[in-house]
């Protein structure tokens, strides 16, 4: 397994194409964070058709898809807008793991071409996605 023994954060790993990065890392033999907002924070608390952190840990928090398939999955609820949420993430990383921390993967998208978009988007994206 080519990446056995990386310690990987992914952020928005509930569904879509944060969730396709985690199975791939796990496949891969990573182990993976993978973060998503609590519940009632998201988007999938609305929409009862998206998948959130609860499904893609198959009821059971720490047991993720990427588990299954050859890596450790490690879910974490982390509202990456928060900034005490993100800094008790990171210190849980550094002590889980020894300080190590070899891929980060962090992704935002609005779900529509970016000229669709108001000038706002722009700071969300920057200030909560990318964070």
């Amino acid at each position: 397994m080519a990446l056995a023994g990386q310690i990987a954060i992914v952020t928005g790993a509930s569904r879509g194409i944060g969730r396709g990065i985690a199975l791939q890392l796990g496949a891969a033999g990573a182990t993976v964070y993978i973060t998503g907002r609590k519940p009632l924070q998201s988007d999938s608390s609305r929409d009862q058709s998206l998948p959130g952190l609860e499904k893609t840990a198959r009821g059971n928090v720490v047991r993720l898809e990427v588990s299954e398939r050859g890596g450790k999955g490690i879910a974490a609820y982390v509202d990456h807008s928060n900034m005490n949420e993100v800094k008790e993430f990171f210190e849980r990383i550094e002590r889980d793991e020894n300080g190590r921390l070899d891929i980060l993967n962090i992704f935002e998208a609005e779900g529509k071409p970016f000229y669709e978009c108001p000038p706002e988007m722009w700071d969300e994206v920057n200030n909560v996605g990318l964070r």
